[in-house]
């Protein structure tokens, strides 16, 4: 029993002291930025049936006066594969994270304006972003710290963009009315935080 007791002991301070040498916490005070790369589909469907895979983007600078609370600003470029609703939406954020440890959860919030670029599909279902509207972001992930400066993360989240005034023509290439549409969109991403 004495033993098996001395094994578990010897064991245990092994694993504690392994874990140890391992533990980076990752900076928690002061400036932070942050690269991503993310997917986005949207969840609904819109009078036009609408339909929108944006690659998206961003990039953030901001402070971060404690773990749990972080403001930045930062903008991402969404770009639509057709064209027709690439776009600029550039937000204020609330960045937390939840641990000290190196593998630490975090959440985002984010809130602010989307800017039209300008670009058209082609004919003859053309579509135009002539003003641009609301741009909300939720999204949680995981942050992994590859050193005390830099880590590596993935997140999962929802936007909500609103565009108030997409000009688009019907099937035929007659122009319709100016209407707004409102995209709920499902994102994936990855990034690496500095």
């Amino acid at each position: 029993m004495a033993k098996k007791l001395l094994l578990f002991a010897a064991v245990l301070v092994g694993v504690v002291s392994a874990s140890a040498q391992n533990h980076i916490e990752f900076r928690w005070h002061g400036y932070y930025g942050v690269g991503e790369y993310a997917f986005m589909t949207n969840l609904n469907t819109t009078k036009y049936n609408d339909t929108a895979n944006l690659n998206g983007f961003t990039f953030v600078s901001g402070f971060q006066f404690r773990k749990e609370a972080g403001l930045g600003l930062g903008f991402t470029f969404l770009s639509d594969p057709r064209g027709s609703f690439t776009q600029l939406p550039v937000f204020f954020e609330l960045r937390s994270h939840y641990s000290r440890s190196r593998l630490s959860p975090f959440s985002v919030l984010q809130l602010g304006y989307t800017i039209p670029l300008g670009t058209t599909g082609p004919a003859p279902k053309s579509v135009s972003i002539e003003e641009g509207g609301l741009y909300f972001g939720l999204n949680g992930g995981v942050r992994y710290a590859i050193t005390r400066n830099v880590g590596v993360n993935l997140n999962v989240g929802y936007q909500l963009i609103f565009m108030n005034d997409v000009r688009q023509c019907d099937p035929n290439g007659i122009p319709a009315l100016n209407d707004a549409i409102l995209f709920h969109m499902f994102r994936v991403g990855a990034g690496i935080n500095f």
